[in-house]
């Protein structure tokens, strides 16, 4: 009887990508739509103010519109997350951004410093909402300015949880155009 030695030869055999983004991004009509992980996601928009000028920075890399933008949808989901909207240019056109901070100890800054809000169709809308935890609401409009022709609001919501929210900008800033800040810091 004679006995064949087989002889086992380890191979390596690559898998196809495996990692998970922490954020999706997604453009569907003129809607951005951002939606995080269960992660502590640090998500950064800069807006040019022009229609396709929208630029997102996360964790896997930079993101730039191919079409119009006029609404900005964020979700965060879990995690102590950090979200901040940069107007890097004057806005001449309509932009809605609206951030859901989900749950965790969350921060969302809105930049508008020295840039203007102009033309008679334009409108910044800003709403903000965090959840459980300690968030940070915080909008700086130091030196901007919103022309008479424009509108813009800005409503941030803590909900539960002690939370700081806070609206710096220069004085007579309110009395440039039809501005509207709204704030409901419940603790």
């Amino acid at each position: 009887m004679s006995f064949q030695t087989r002889r086992f030869i380890p191979r390596l055999v690559a898998l196809d990508d495996r990692s998970l983004p922490s954020a999706m991004i997604s453009l569907t009509g003129s809607t951005l739509s951002i939606t995080g992980d269960a992660g502590a996601d640090n998500i950064v928009i800069q807006d040019d103010g022009t229609a396709s000028g929208i630029t997102v920075i996360t964790a896997d890399g930079t993101w730039t519109a191919t079409g119009d933008v006029s609404a900005i949808v964020v979700n965060t989901g879990g995690g102590n997350d950090t979200v901040e909207y940069d107007l890097t240019g004057d806005l001449t056109t309509t932009r809605l951004v609206s951030v859901d901070l989900g749950k965790g100890a969350d921060a969302f800054t809105v930049n508008l410093n020295q840039h203007t809000i102009s033309g008679a169709s334009t409108n910044l809308g800003i709403t903000s909402s965090g959840d459980g935890g300690g968030d940070a609401l915080t909008l700086n409009a130091n030196g901007a300015t919103v022309s008479p022709e424009a509108h813009m609001s800005v409503d941030f919501s803590g909900n539960a949880g002690k939370d700081a929210i806070a609206f710096n900008y220069d004085p007579g800033f309110l009395d440039q155009g039809n501005v509207t800040l709204t704030k409901d810091q419940k603790h």
